[in-house]
């Protein structure tokens, strides 16, 4: 593993600990800031615990380490020798990448895309829950794409088609999942050769002084190159009544001459709510021209929630009673009846189950005895009000 991703690493934590950052924030900042290979990266963040839940003896190790350093200005420079107490962190995680490749698994979460085939893709876009839209959509560009290549076999004119994609829709409706599938059905096409995602937004390309927003552009783009770079809340680049001093246009400059010049080896899809991104979109006459396949993602319903929800339990090794599920069925509706445009759909069940389990974990502390089908079972009264 590079030197600087570990010193960096150090940096980062530290950050997050002072600060009181998510774990997600930790690993945006690494997938900003680090031009690595795919698998590198994943399995460096989903092993210490980013965003895909903590390995357990390195956070005891980081978390441990990072509680007695807050209270200095700065941290020990615990990684030039890659040790805590004598752990290796180097060692732990090269064993954790040596294990993972013996035992064949895939990185939950991964942006790599590593399908086995088209149909491999397809197939897990065809078992996501609700967006029959989008899946129809995306069915559609796929067979287009299909008859191009044979064309060529054929010697005939293919029809040039700009891949470029905006995703319309709420929070939690599933874009960035669709954006990594993307990614894997390009690939598979033979339309760019590496098929990654990389994903950025607003931080990850304006900086805060002159010249230094073009530099963090092109550093984004270098990454996502034979791949496609997903920006979320892209709008935000473009924002109403934006001062001299913002630097997103100059982002937004960089950005399409870029695309112009990797037009072969760069997608680029960009993801915010609906009435944002058309009027991002139509304020600037360089994205109307390469930005002209839209992706409308809606709300799911109550029933889709609820599988989502299931789903997630199934993940966890909880099961759903029927009561339980009647009592969670009536709160979606309700939920769902009286949504706003900022409807959390995906993100709001997550959070619901999360209340949901730890109401669970108070009902069963104040039990003398607690068995495995116990620690598994949702009840009516773990639903949160």
């Amino acid at each position: 593993m590079r030197q600087e991703f570990l010193n960096r690493l150090q940096e980062i934590l530290y950050e997050k600990v002072r600060g009181g950052w998510r774990d997600g924030w930790v690993y945006d900042k690494l997938n900003q800031e680090f031009t690595l290979q795919q698998d590198e990266l994943e399995e460096m963040a989903r092993r210490l615990g980013f965003k895909m839940g903590w390995n357990a003896p390195l956070k005891s190790l980081l978390e441990g380490q990072w509680q007695r350093e807050r209270v200095h200005s700065k941290p020990k420079n615990i990684m030039t020798d890659n040790s805590w107490h004598g752990v290796s962190l180097e060692k732990e995680l090269q064993r954790m990448k040596e294990e993972l490749k013996r035992s064949g698994r895939k990185i939950p979460g991964s942006l790599d895309n590593s399908f086995d085939d088209l149909a491999d893709v397809s197939d897990k876009l065809s078992n996501l829950v609700g967006m029959q839209n989008v899946k129809d959509d995306i069915h559609t560009l796929i067979n287009f794409l299909k008859i191009q290549k044979m064309r060529e076999v054929e010697n005939l004119p293919s029809i040039s088609v700009t891949l470029h994609s905006v995703f319309c829709g709420p929070p939690g409706t599933g874009k960035t999942t669709i954006a990594r599938l993307m990614g894997g059905i390009y690939k598979q096409l033979g339309v760019l050769s590496k098929g990654h995602v990389v994903e950025t937004d607003r931080s990850g390309l304006v900086a805060g002084y002159i010249g230094q927003t073009a530099i963090k552009v092109d550093k984004v783009v270098e990454s996502a190159l034979d791949g496609v770079l997903f920006i979320d809340e892209a709008y935000t680049l473009a924002p109403e009544n934006a001062s001299s001093k913002d630097f997103g246009q100059e982002a937004i400059d960089t950005l399409l001459k870029r695309m112009e010049d990797n037009k072969d080896r760069l997608v680029v899809i960009v993801a915010g709510y609906s009435e944002e991104m058309s009027h991002f979109i139509n304020a600037n006459p360089g994205l109307q021209s390469r930005f002209n396949r839209y992706f409308n993602f809606q709300d799911y319903n109550p029933d889709e929630l609820l599988v989502i929800f299931r789903e997630i339990c199934e993940k966890s090794h909880f099961n759903l009673a029927e009561p339980s599920r009647d009592v969670l069925l009536k709160k979606l509706t309700l939920l769902y009846e009286n949504r706003n445009d900022r409807f959390g759909n995906g993100r709001l069940v997550r959070n619901i189950f999360d209340k949901t389990v730890e109401k669970q974990a108070n009902r069963l502390s104040k039990l003398s005895k607690v068995s495995r089908e116990m620690l598994m079972t949702i009840s009516p009264e773990d639903i949160p009000e």
